[in-house]
Order: C-alpha cells, then sequence, then structure tokens
C-alpha cells in the first residue's frame, strides 16, 4: 500500500554521493572543527593524505557521508580533546 521512501542509486532521478565528491564535505566539517578550536587558540592543520583518509572511513555506498561526523568524532575530535585536556 505505501510505496518506499527509499530510493537507490540506480534511480535515475537520484544524485548519489561518491567517494570522490567527499574531499569538500570534509573541508566543511573541518572548517566547523577549526572555528570552534580558534576560540582557544588551537590550530588544527590536516594533510591531504589525512583528508583523503577521513573520507574513505568516514563514506559509507548507502549512507553517503552521514558516518563522516562519527568518523570525524571518533579519529579527530576525542584524541584532540584528550590532547587539548593532558589526558
Amino acid at each position: 500500500m505505501y510505496r518506499s521512501l527509499r530510493a537507490t542509486c540506480s534511480n535515475a532521478r537520484v544524485l548519489c554521493l561518491q567517494l570522490q565528491n567527499m574531499g569538500p564535505i570534509v573541508d566543511i566539517q573541518l572548517r566547523k572543527v577549526q572555528e570552534l578550536l580558534a576560540d582557544r587558540r588551537v590550530v588544527l592543520l590536516m594533510s591531504q593524505k589525512a583528508k583523503e583518509w577521513l573520507a574513505q572511513v568516514g563514506y559509507n555506498p548507502a549512507y553517503g557521508a552521514r558516518p563522516l561526523k562519527r568518523a570525524m568524532q571518533a579519529h579527530v575530535l576525542d584524541p584532540l580533546s584528550r590532547m587539548i585536556l593532558g589526558e
């Protein structure tokens, strides 16, 4: 009776995020972190290779960039917080 709202990448009307499109999304998320750190006078610099790794870890073909925030939390924010707090 109800149609599924979930579309697939094979659907011609749906544009699916590809891994190679993750770069700008990683940059946007990193910029948000950098803005938060600026208040504490902490500068976060990340190499292109590290950004590419984060894009791979934070990408899922089924969910696009949704896992990126969790990957950033686990691999960037949590370790950075421990460093700032001196743990």
